[in-house]
């Protein structure tokens, strides 16, 4: 996914983003990297500022977090993307999220804050691999910069 085009943003060598069009953000943790709050603001301010500066025309955002490489988090850093993402629900179309199925722990906790904002009706999806459609969205950015 990451090998075709660098970044827009990056926090550390453990953490990307890239925003796409017409409105949204790819994030992505590589492999073993322990989610702090400080890499949770980052993501929840700077990313989705940049997202927000790029986008085109006032749609709401999709927000893609690859999590697959997450091995654990900071307790703060789910509670800080849960507020953002309650905070913002308004502003965003779809929040997808990919994890690793073998932390069972991981994934426990983001399933119960992933419920607590459908409750609040936002669509937060979380499956165990990124889908195509990700690959698609990059794979069509990179084209139009190209193009």
């Amino acid at each position: 996914m990451t090998r075709e085009r660098g970044p827009d943003a990056s926090f550390g060598p453990s953490l990307c983003a890239w925003c796409i069009e017409p409105a949204g953000f790819v994030t992505r943790l590589e492999a073993d990297t322990i989610l702090t709050a400080a890499m949770a603001r980052w993501i929840c301010e700077d990313v989705h500022r940049l997202a927000r500066a790029r986008r085109r025309g006032s749609g709401p955002l999709r927000v893609y977090n690859d999590f697959g490489g997450m091995s654990r988090y900071e307790p703060e850093a789910r509670r800080v993307c849960t507020d953002w993402a309650m905070d913002n629900r308004q502003d965003i179309e779809i929040l997808q999220v990919t994890l690793a199925p073998r932390n069972r722990m991981v994934s426990m906790g983001i399933h119960v804050a992933a419920m607590s904002l459908r409750m609040a009706g936002l669509q937060v999806q979380i499956d165990d691999e990124v889908p195509e459609a990700v690959y698609g969205l990059l794979r069509a950015e990179l084209q139009r910069e190209s193009g």
